[in-house]
């Protein structure tokens, strides 16, 4: 029986350095990631919405206004539309960019739509909610992840968010 510190010599001295190379993340699944991914941008780069529902001003909802015409709907990508009033709101979808005139997202299930309208049946809503802020998950030249850990799908997907096709 040898040693701890006999076997580790014997380990380390059978190591070889094999480069680094660059590949396709599809290819990369089990690979040593060779360098830290850094944010290329503020992530998520936007204001979005958190689900399905209406964006309105939360001023308005203070001012007693329960009913809000509907100026557009918007879904992931789409360009924002921003409301001029404060009986406005726009219809948004999961993940779209929420407009720079709304602040708080109310879900379908608190909304009632009729006839081009959206009127609000909650109760209590809080400024802000179902908001997933701008940078909220890494700011800008961030770590997304570091070097020298496993390649899994989790970092590829990371890599790809940043626009990091190679690794």
């Amino acid at each position: 029986m040898i040693r701890v510190e006999e076997a580790e010599k014997i380990i380390l001295s059978q190591v070889k350095d094999v480069g680094i190379e660059s590949i396709p993340f599809e290819n990369s699944a089990g690979r040593v990631l060779a360098e830290d991914l850094i944010a290329d941008r503020d992530m998520p780069p936007f204001d979005r919405a958190t689900l399905d529902g209406i964006a309105i001003n939360y001023a308005s909802f203070l001012k007693g206004i329960r009913s809000f015409h509907i100026k557009a709907t918007l879904a992931a990508g789409d360009t924002t539309v921003e409301i001029d009033n404060a009986d406005e709101c726009v219809e948004i979808m999961t993940g779209a960019a929420l407009p720079g005139t709304t602040d708080t997202v109310i879900g379908y299930e608190d909304v009632r739509l009729q006839n081009g309208a959206a009127v609000i049946t909650a109760e209590k809503i809080v400024k802000g909610q179902a908001i997933h802020k701008k940078g909220k998950d890494r700011k800008e030249n961030e770590i997304v992840a570091t070097a020298n850990q496993f390649i899994t799908p989790v970092l590829i997907n990371m890599a790809a968010s940043i626009g990091k096709t190679n690794l």
